[in-house]
């Protein structure tokens, strides 16, 4: 996270764009094409078995998929509009904050694996 943050602000403040984009759109696609089934799978089974253990791995998988959604709309916006340079080093700040804001709740022990996730 730090090293991803770092490196958006120095692209932010050079101004300069990414050199390509590609890989994140192609990453992020295929993460989201098999990870929202795998979320879904993994909550439907934590339900049935009514395990916590299970229902934190499901939210692990939602954690996943909020990261290759963010992946895949900075990396749209900037293969969209290329004038929006900032917009890949955006998302890099938006990704940097959601893996620092997990890390540091695995850290406590409270991360999406670590704790009793809410049977509905």
């Amino acid at each position: 996270a730090a090293f991803a943050s770092l490196s958006s602000l120095l692209q932010l403040w050079r101004r300069s764009p990414p050199d390509t984009t590609l890989p994140g759109v192609i990453i992020s696609l295929a993460s989201l094409s098999f990870m929202f089934w795998l979320w879904r799978a993994k909550l439907d089974a934590g339900r049935a078995l009514k395990s916590s253990t299970v229902l934190g791995d499901a939210a692990c998988s939602l954690v996943c998929i909020k990261l290759s959604v963010v992946l895949l709309v900075g990396s749209l916006v900037y293969m969209i509009a290329p004038g929006l340079w900032w917009a890949d080093a955006v998302a890099a700040l938006a990704l940097s904050a959601l893996i620092a804001r997990e890390g540091f709740e695995m850290a406590r022990g409270e991360g999406c694996c670590c704790h009793e996730v809410p049977r509905s």
